[in-house]
């Protein structure tokens, strides 16, 4: 039993980790554990779409039946949806995700969908307070062949993390 007992431990960290990133995006859904150790697609699309009325993240990315729930039906339609969301994640961090969309809809493998859902709260957090920009974002994921845009973002982002004004001149000169 000690096994089952980490076992829980593990997910109660990852499920604690969801709610305390999501406590000041939104207030609906609910983000009970019960739904969080095995989400249930029209529980992640409600998630995604009041965080994009609070934060205006993912704006602009999801258009027509793809903002209404209720539509998305077919497995297909859920897993095409999912992953226009799982690319805009990864051009936004430019890090694969180990989530795989099939496995969400099927309802496996939770611990990955929240660590997207982590990452999605995170990104979401910087385009409230307007260190990222959703235009910038969809621009950057929709052109992935223009890695000098990217490439001067990252350096302006970490050259401002490092304190390094010098090179933040250099980079808005090239532009």
């Amino acid at each position: 039993t000690s096994e089952a007992n980490s076992s829980a431990t593990m997910t109660d960290d990852y499920i604690v980790a969801t709610q305390q990133l999501f406590q000041d995006l939104i207030t609906k859904p609910k983000l009970s554990e019960k739904y969080l150790r095995k989400p249930p697609f029209r529980f992640i699309h409600d998630i995604i779409t009041n965080t994009m009325k609070s934060s205006g993240f993912p704006q602009g990315l999801f258009e027509g039946d793809e903002l209404n729930g209720k539509l998305l039906k077919e497995k297909q339609d859920k897993i095409a949806w999912l992953s226009k969301l799982i690319k805009c994640l990864e051009s936004v961090t430019g890090e694969k995700l180990n989530v795989k969309p099939n496995k969400v809809v099927a309802g496996m493998e939770p611990e990955f969908t929240n660590e997207m859902l982590q990452t999605f709260a995170s990104i979401a957090i910087d385009v409230a307070n307007g260190k990222l920009i959703m235009e910038n974002i969809l621009n950057d994921m929709n052109n992935p062949n223009k890695d000098t845009e990217n490439d001067n973002n990252m350096n302006i982002n970490m050259n401002n993390m490092n304190g390094n004004s010098n090179d933040n001149k250099m980079i808005e000169e090239n532009q």
